[in-house]
């Protein structure tokens, strides 16, 4: 299988998985401690892949680590919190 088509696969099963364990965790602890435990893990990997992309040192293309807070803009947090909704939402749907 082609690895464009293998990829969206992946990750709408994946997206599948985690709304249902968010939604079984959510039984247990309610939906506040299973979205807190869920984004906690997010925070862990997204720092150690940003670590890692640090230490790699790739020049060019997506895992280069070159931040410019002068760039910053307000929207780039736009992604993190439609994040946080899916996250949210889904299992409660």
């Amino acid at each position: 299988m082609p690895t464009e088509l293998l990829v969206p696969l992946v990750l709408g099963v994946a997206a599948v998985l985690q709304a249902t364990c968010n939604r079984e965790i959510a039984v247990h602890t309610g939906l506040p401690a299973a979205a807190a435990l869920n984004m906690l893990v997010a925070t862990i990997a997204a720092l150690a892949f940003a670590a890692y992309c640090a230490v790699r040192q790739a020049p060019d293309g997506l895992l280069r680590w070159q931040p410019d807070v002068a760039a910053f803009r307000w929207w780039w947090l736009l992604p993190g919190s439609v994040g946080f909704l899916i996250v949210l939402g889904l299992p409660w749907a």
